[in-house]
């Protein structure tokens, strides 16, 4: 992703350096101007998905009044603070698709029947492990 955030990137300034250098010249277009937007914002998305994944690690902390999942040090969203004295069951299910390869996501299910994701687009292995762990540090079967 990082080649291809360049890739894309790169194009734009492009783009946009020949428009506006055009802009005072006769060949002037607004729609130079305004068509590449979406792009721009496809462009701002991905490089930013691409930064996190490479600075980005996530922190689980759990003790007896909260369950703090964190992820950092680039912001992203999923940051919770959950009361785990609530927590009747922790389950994994199945979240997507990476490259043909399933990807899971676990969550824990409370005792007013509330759903709550903890974190997702995890390998199996991976999300049973802190199903497991989650089920032994919570005493739940």
């Amino acid at each position: 992703m990082l080649f291809f955030c360049i890739a894309w990137d790169s194009f734009l300034v492009f783009w946009y350096a020949t428009a506006l250098s055009a802009a005072a010249g006769p060949g002037f277009s607004l729609f130079a101007i305004i068509f590449p937007i979406a792009h721009v914002a496809v462009g701002i998305g991905l490089t930013y998905w691409t930064i996190c994944a490479f600075f980005n690690t996530t922190l689980i902390t759990l003790n007896l009044n909260r369950l703090t999942v964190r992820h950092g040090p680039v912001p992203w969203r999923g940051n919770a603070h959950l009361d785990p004295a609530g927590v009747i069951g922790v389950r994994i299910a199945r979240n997507g698709h990476n490259n043909e390869e399933p990807r899971y996501k676990v969550t824990f299910k409370t005792d007013k029947g509330q759903d709550h994701q903890i974190l997702g687009w995890l390998e199996r292995d991976r999300a049973r492990y802190l199903r497991d762990w989650l089920r032994y540090e919570l005493a739940i079967r």
